[in-house]
């Protein structure tokens, strides 16, 4: 595993311009994005520690994303996408790009295609879209033999050499098998006093796309979605009761002083992530943390894990009732269209 070099940021601009290019006939379906944080000491926010980025999909499999991080080291980030070579010496599987800015640091990977002539194209299919307890791999000639109880789709790859990181999807680290299928892109540390979260402004915001088919033929090319805005969720180790089940004013039970905190401070950052109103530990009270409240309403101890949402609807604060909670932050449903 090395570490990812650093580039300068408008490189990171221009490979995810020109990723836009893999934007299909088809509608997006989903990337969903964990950041997952393991602090040195669970009971300690403040104690540093190390993080990982998972991805998980539908259809088949990632095709690239880049979403944004702030609160983590830049430097020694580590590569754990799969990703080897075909062809003597084409990349194949994700290639990653790292830029750092004074405020949040740029993370990429993209699969990009083999020029023409080729023995056999480059790509990986299936990663994070495959549902197996054993957990999946590239496709290629040893596969059987080297894991033989993971899955594998898409085309052989004959020519595939130097295969590094070749399983994902064998179990979330976290132990919430909602993610267990997901593939780990991405790891780093932070330091004592900092809580990693996802950054995003109105002009940067996560993106992607995922593959909608794996081809038969090794020289041909999977078709892709339009682009994706993925999900995103920030969890972690911690164990001392936080934000995250509802109470944000604090007093042993999710209640109408909640949602007042809540929409008090909708729409405002926060540090550390999980602190105040942050539920889900974004570090933006959001949509998200309405989610938090209303699932555990009425709890005084133990919290309910609400799963993540791709997207919700957010309440005007003055339309809220009693009643009318139960109603709002439904999901939007997500289009599919097939080629």
């Amino acid at each position: 595993m090395n570490s990812i070099p650093a580039v300068a940021p408008r490189l990171g601009l221009t490979l995810a311009l020109f990723l836009s290019v893999f934007s299909g006939v088809v509608q997006a379906d989903a990337i969903d994005l964990s950041l997952n944080v393991f602090y040195n000491d669970d009971t300690n926010p403040s104690s540093g520690g190390t993080w990982q980025v998972a991805a998980k999909t539908d259809e088949s499999g990632l095709l690239d994303v880049f979403f944004y991080l702030r609160d983590i080291n830049p430097t020694g980030i580590l590569n754990l996408a799969p990703n080897g070579t075909v062809n003597g010496g084409n990349i194949a599987g994700f290639q990653p790009i790292v830029a750092n800015h004074s405020t949040y640091v740029n993370l990429g990977f993209y699969q990009a295609s083999a020029s023409a002539p080729a023995t056999e194209q480059t790509h990986f299919y299936g990663v994070g879209s495959i549902v197996d307890p054993e957990g999946a791999t590239p496709n290629y000639t040893d596969q059987a033999t080297d894991f033989p109880n993971a899955s594998a789709i898409g085309p052989v790859r004959s020519t595939l050499e130097n295969l590094n990181n070749p399983l994902w999807g064998d179990g979330d680290d976290l132990g919430d098998p909602d993610w267990d299928q997901a593939a780990v892109l991405a790891s780093g540390t932070f330091a004592a006093g900092q809580s990693p979260a996802f950054y995003s402004t109105a002009a940067q915001m996560p993106q992607g796309h995922v593959f909608v088919n794996a081809p038969s033929g090794a020289t041909d090319i999977g078709a892709s979605s339009d682009l994706i805005t993925p999900s995103t969720i920030v969890r972690s180790n911690l164990t001392v009761p936080t934000a995250d089940f509802g109470d944000y004013n604090e007093d042993g039970i999710v209640d109408l002083a909640d949602y007042t905190v809540w929409r008090n401070t909708l729409g405002l950052a926060v540090s550390p992530v999980g602190s105040a109103a942050d539920g889900d530990q974004s570090g933006v009270i959001d949509a998200g943390d309405y989610t938090v409240w209303k699932n555990n309403f009425g709890l005084a101890a133990t919290p309910i894990v609400a799963a993540p949402i791709s997207s919700a609807a957010v309440p005007e604060p003055q339309t809220v009732t009693l009643l009318a909670f139960t109603a709002i932050a439904a999901l939007i449903t997500r289009r599919r269209r097939r080629v």
